[in-house]
C-alpha cells in the first residue's frame, strides 16, 4: 500500500517512533485524523506501540460537535483503544484572553494533550497534519509577513509531538479512507470562509493551482523544507560559536 510505505518512510525519515512508545492519536473524527489512527493502528505491533485516542470537543459546532465526540468515542472502541476527551467552551475562553477563535482553539487542544500525556506518561502525541495543511500554513504566513523560521513550516517532529502525515497530500489520504471504507466526520465551519486558513485553502490555493503552478503544494512543501534545514544549520553553528567564545573567556 503506497501510503503506508510513505507513512512509515516518514517516520523513519525524522526518527518519530521508538520501539515500545506510548502515543496519544489526536482524533477531531475528521479524514486526516481518522485516516492516522487507522494507519498507526496497522504498524502497532511492528513498533510494539501503545496507542491512546484524545478528543477534543470545541463546543462550536452545538449537536455537531457532540456527535464528532460520540463518533471518535465508538471508534477507540471498535479498535480497542482507550479514548480520552474533554470539552471547552473556546467562544468563553476567546473572549476572556482577548484570542481569535482559532487561536484560543488551539491553545487549549495543546495544552490538554500535553497535560494528558504527562498524566498516562504518554512518550509521542500525533497529529494528523498533512502536506496541504503544511503548504496552506507557509502560505498564509509568507501573507501576514514571517522569516525564515515561519516560512519553515511546521515541524515533523517537536518535544513530543510528530506529525507523520506531513509529506502525505489531501488526496491521498481521501483515496485510502474510500479505498477502506472508513467513516469519518466533516467539520462544517471548515467550509466557511471567515478563517484565513479556509480562505488560503478553498479560494488562494486553487487559483494558484489552476493558474500559476499546478505543483504549488509540492513547491511550498520543497521550501519549508529548505528554510528548515537552513535554521537548523544557523542554530547548530550560532551554539557552536557561543561555545567558542564562553570557552575563551574562562
Amino acid at each position: 500500500m503506497e501510503i503506508l510505505r510513505k507513512f512509515e518512510q516518514t517516520i523513519r525519515r525524522f526518527n518519530m517512533l521508538q520501539k515500545g512508545d506510548r502515543v496519544i492519536v489526536a482524533c477531531s473524527g475528521g479524514p486526516d485524523s481518522v485516516a492516522l489512527l487507522h494507519l498507526l493502528n496497522q504498524i502497532k505491533e511492528k513498533y510494539d506501540l501503545k496507542l491512546f485516542v484524545a478528543h477534543i470537543n470545541h463546543k462550536l459546532r452545538g449537536q455537531e460537535s457532540d456527535e464528532d465526540e460520540r463518533f471518535v468515542k465508538r471508534l477507540a472502541k471498535d479498535l480497542g483503544l482507550d479514548f480520552y476527551s474533554k470539552s471547552f467552551d473556546v467562544k468563553k475562553i476567546a473572549k476572556k484572553e482577548k484570542l481569535s477563535i482559532e487561536e484560543a482553539a488551539r491553545e487549549v487542544r495543546y495544552d490538554y494533550l500535553n497535560k494528558l500525556a504527562n498524566r498516562i506518561k504518554a512518550t509521542k502525541i500525533a497529529l494528523g497534519h498533512n502536506a496541504d495543511d503544511q503548504a496552506e500554513t507557509v502560505l498564509m504566513r509568507l501573507i501576514r509577513g514571517a522569516g525564515g523560521l515561519g516560512l519553515s513550516g511546521m515541524p515533523p517532529v517537536k518535544d513530543k509531538l510528530i506529525r507523520p502525515l506531513l509529506e502525505i497530500k489531501r488526496e491521498k489520504i481521501e483515496q485510502f479512507l474510500k479505498e477502506n471504507e472508513l467513516g469519518f466526520r466533516i467539520d462544517s465551519s471548515n467550509l466557511r470562509k471567515v478563517y484565513l486558513r479556509n480562505k488560503v485553502r478553498l479560494e488562494l490555493m486553487p487559483y494558484l493551482k489552476k493558474n500559476y503552478n499546478p505543483n504549488i503544494v509540492d513547491t511550498l512543501n520543497r521550501t519549508a523544507s529548505i528554510l528548515s534545514a537552513q535554521e537548523d544549520y544557523l542554530k547548530k553553528e550560532t551554539l557552536k560559536a557561543f561555545d567558542k567564545i564562553a570557552k575563551a573567556q574562562k
